[in-house]
């Protein structure tokens, strides 16, 4: 891509909008190239960085004209030497339609500027040294029991996420609290039509993996009650239904957009 905004040389009035997951697992195995990232962000004046865990969609969108959806990365192999399938779109009414998908999608995500990337970058780093140290260490134990066994086993990848974990959630929630999120994410899920309070935890704790940690509990005047994201997104709904925003149908149990 870089080397065609210079051949076009629209590298500076270019405008690029990269939707991609930078959770701890994705960064600290290599999934997510940071270093890609960066080269991106210094090479081209204007792109916007959107972080939002659980992000699975390969979907191109170029001058709002043209979409590309299918399997591919975006990467070398993606792009050049892996199988991929995908479809070119050039329906501008479905490319729009595409193009307005993926912004309301991004509005629920967090934003990323350069020096944050950069200081990530660099914890990260020291991170996959420490899993390095780690995965060596483990081989050198296990080595007199994969002799006396006679296999061939490789140890499992330890992942030091609590070391990145907070500076990432600092990312996600910089400029907004839980409960404007949670607030935002029901309004998005219930576009597509009524809900029940199961399905709408459900679908949150997918889109927001990282902010629903079934782990946390509340606990109130000494007494735990069930998980605290639970109860976030519970006020949340409560918020949204005084402003008349939502609303529930008591007798089907479901929310749906007022």
């Amino acid at each position: 891509m870089l080397h065609c905004l210079h051949r076009r040389r629209v590298n500076d009035t270019a405008s690029v909008h990269v939707l991609t997951d930078i959770s701890a697992d994705n960064i600290v195995t290599g999934s997510t190239d940071i270093a890609a990232l960066l080269y991106l962000m210094q090479n081209v004046s204007h792109v916007r960085l959107t972080y939002l865990p659980q992000l699975h969609a390969k979907v191109y969108i170029s001058n709002i004209d043209t979409a590309l959806v299918g399997s591919a990365n975006f990467t070398d192999g993606g792009a050049r030497r892996n199988h991929e399938y995908g479809v070119e779109i050039r329906d501008a009414a479905m490319v729009k339609s595409i193009h307005a998908d993926l912004n309301r999608y991004a509005e629920l995500g967090g934003s990323v500027n350069m020096v944050q990337l950069e200081s990530l970058q660099t914890k990260v780093e020291n991170v996959r040294e420490a899993v390095k140290g780690q995965q060596s260490s483990i081989r050198k134990q296990l080595l007199p029991l994969q002799q006396e066994l006679n296999i061939s086993r490789k140890p499992s990848v330890f992942s030091e996420n609590q070391l990145v974990t907070h500076d990432l959630l600092d990312l996600r929630l910089q400029g907004k609290t839980r409960h404007a999120i949670f607030s935002e994410t029901l309004l998005f899920l219930l576009k597509a039509g009524p809900q029940r309070t199961t399905q709408l935890y459900e679908r949150i704790q997918e889109l927001h993996a990282d902010l629903c940690d079934d782990a946390v509990y509340r606990v109130f005047k000494g007494r735990q009650y069930p998980t605290k994201w639970k109860h976030q997104v519970r006020a949340a709904q409560n918020g949204l239904q005084r402003n008349g925003k939502i609303k529930l149908d008591k007798d089907t149990g479901l929310w749906r957009l007022a």
